[in-house]
């Protein structure tokens, strides 16, 4: 199986004026991030608006991502929908295309059994790519430890969680109880070095799509066992979330892209735009922070 560690960026999804797809940027920010070293990508996540996109758009983002990758590193296609036929469409697209591993969040809205979610991912998993399941803590209907691995956990074809919760115990208690079989991915760019300290296997994030750089230095910083200069990046990583979550998050990103000369469009609608006081505001806060970014 590939390996999936370090950086792994999870991708924004470009739009265009008139709120259509804009591929040409799509594929402008996977080389960008391809030139800073990226180690990854996760696609059609939560920062790429899936829930926002019909099928066919889903996959024609991953069509232009993995043509652009290549290769070169492994590619995660999230394939979560509201209904298992469909999810299936895109997990069959994506093994079709190469893809290493696809990942799913539970299905929302209904209050699914655990029967149920354990179908789901069954469903996702006989397409024949390694499954990563998808913790994202708030849905509701989130599966402590002990019965994650007792269900999905044991589902052939599952070897994991990518992990978007503050409970990092939870997330290191999953490697613990399978035996070192299911691998954990930290989901919270402000807690990276404490997830790869509580034995995460990489990180998958959205705030490396507009910093990567400052996280490269974290995570190598960490590999190399020097805890202090990975402390200090860190902070200086949360200084900049910090700052920059007063504008608002996917939409904050996107503009900050555009202020590294990378644009990407707006988000789509019911999410807003920036208003012109707004990225005044947010140019002063990147011109802030500008050393700790190493533009290529």
């Amino acid at each position: 199986m590939t390996q999936l560690r370090g950086i792994v960026a999870s991708l924004l999804t470009p739009f265009d004026s008139g709120q259509n797809l804009d591929l040409g940027a799509s594929r402008r920010l996977v080389r960008f991030l391809l030139r800073s070293g990226i180690h990854g990508f996760y696609l059609i996540g939560s920062a790429g608006e899936w829930v926002h996109l019909t099928v066919e758009e889903r996959k024609q983002i991953v069509e232009v991502a993995m043509e652009e990758v290549a290769g070169r590193v492994p590619v995660v296609v999230h394939v979560g929908h509201h209904t298992t036929a469909a999810a299936i469409e895109l997990c069959t697209h994506a093994r079709d295309l190469g893809a290493d591993f696809v990942s799913s969040v539970v299905p929302g809205y209904y209050p699914y059994s655990r029967c149920e979610i354990c179908a789901y991912y069954k469903a996702l998993a006989e397409v024949g790519v390694p499954v990563i399941a998808y913790y994202l803590n708030g849905l509701g209907h989130e599966l402590e430890p002990e019965a994650f691995v007792d269900t999905v956990g044991n589902v052939p074809g599952v070897v994991g969680l990518k992990y978007t919760g503050a409970n990092l115990f939870a997330m290191q208690r999953v490697l613990q109880l399978s035996g070192g079989r299911l691998r954990s991915w930290g989901g919270h760019d402000q807690m990276a070095l404490a997830a790869l300290i509580m034995e995460a296997e990489g990180l998958i994030g959205t705030n490396y799509n507009y910093v990567p750089e400052l996280y490269f230095e974290l995570y190598e910083a960490f590999i190399r066992g020097d805890l202090g200069s990975a402390k200090e990046l860190q902070a200086e990583a949360n200084n900049i979330i910090a700052a920059v979550k007063r504008y608002g998050n996917l939409r904050a990103y996107k503009a900050i892209l555009e202020l590294r000369g990378l644009p990407v469009g707006t988000c789509r609608p019911p999410l807003s735009t920036l208003t012109y006081d707004e990225t005044i505001g947010l140019r002063q806060v990147f011109l802030d922070r500008r050393s700790a970014v190493h533009p290529h």
